[in-house]
């Protein structure tokens, strides 16, 4: 369970990294420097989590496997909520700098 929850971390870490960059440069392009491996380490520990679960903590039928598999729910939900945030604001700021973007090329 600490792996996948040190994995997120820096997941959601990336996440709030694409966003600081969106925000504060001109390029989108750059944003995609942490984005791209956000998105790479998302599904590939979010699928990982799902397989701890499934194969190591429920089959053990114990409360320590029911509290390590409840818990690791607990990462994933948070973390799926914190992803589609992030995508939210991302797709929001790059039309934010669309729009500035077509309004400069319309004077």
């Amino acid at each position: 369970m600490f792996g996948v929850a040190n994995q997120l971390l820096a997941t959601l870490a990336l996440f709030i990294g694409t966003i600081f960059i969106l925000k504060h440069s001109k390029k989108w392009r750059y944003g995609l420097i942490t984005f791209i491996p956000a998105i790479f380490m998302f599904f590939t520990t979010f699928v990982a989590g799902i397989d701890n679960i499934l194969h190591n903590y429920l089959p053990k039928h114990s409360l320590q496997g029911n509290i390590n598999a409840s818990l690791s729910i607990i990462m994933l939900v948070l973390v799926i909520i914190i992803f589609f945030e992030s995508m939210r604001k991302s797709v929001s700021l790059l039309r934010q700098e669309k729009q500035s973007t077509d309004q400069g090329k319309r004077r």
